[in-house]
């Protein structure tokens, strides 16, 4: 099964992201394992706002492969994607910060080798403790676009990211009893709930009975965010 959305992007995580907390030092953290050498500049011509990473004297965009950038058919490609504030995206809900997106790029191959998958949930886990996000939300890309314009924060995902607000929000020892293949509590205090095993496989199923158990155990829709 290949990727329905004209973007070509597969499994994706959405983090919320204070405007200060991708900066360059943030986004060294997150590049460096297997890269040689990059750049990385704000844009300010059109953008002030957008961030470019340029991997291996390329001019690929914000395009890595962090384990094995010479090799992109051993490795993963993945997109970071800054996004806008929900008013000019769609991607995320109203406040006053910004939407990081890590994009696993949807090539045919890539689909056919559940590796690839496995590849990028491993980097999750550090991009979380890097950036220490208040909340982020993963899934396949195609399943995200049904949230556009909604809160997701109200909604149970393949991968439910809860920083320190969120945690407490929703309460500590309910999170940690989650209706989860895996609750990761992470030690900065934010907690990885992951509903399956295999929340990016190829096929893309996860039964909407599971995700709505989850939704229910969290009382998400509960929970005022704001």
């Amino acid at each position: 099964m290949y990727a329905k959305n004209r973007f070509r992007m597969g499994a994706s995580v959405i983090f919320e992201i204070p405007s200060d907390r991708f900066n360059e030092r943030t986004c060294y953290g997150l590049l460096k394992d297997g890269l040689d050498d990059y750049q990385y500049k704000e844009e300010t011509k059109f953008n002030p706002q957008r961030h470019r990473i340029l991997a291996k004297g390329t001019n690929t965009g914000a395009f890595h492969n962090p384990k094995y950038p010479s090799d992109v058919a051993a490795g993963i490609d993945i997109a970071l994607d800054l996004h806008g504030r929900y008013d000019e995206s769609g991607l995320g809900y109203q406040g006053p910060n910004r939407f990081l997106g890590l994009h696993l790029q949807a090539y045919d191959e890539y689909l056919e080798r559940p590796e690839k998958f496995q590849l990028f949930l491993d980097l999750l886990p550090r991009a979380f403790d890097i950036l220490q996000v208040p909340y982020g939300w993963g899934d396949d890309f195609d399943h995200l676009l049904k949230f556009k314009k909604k809160d997701p924060r109200r909604h149970a995902f393949g991968l439910n990211f809860y920083g320190r607000e969120a945690v407490a929000k929703i309460g500590r020892d309910r999170v940690l009893s989650a209706p989860a293949w895996r609750v990761d509590q992470r030690p900065w205090g934010g907690i990885i709930v992951q509903l399956v095993e295999k929340p990016f496989h190829a096929i893309r199923t996860i039964p909407d009975e599971t995700r709505e158990a989850l939704r229910k155990h969290l009382r998400l829709e509960e929970i005022e965010w704001e």
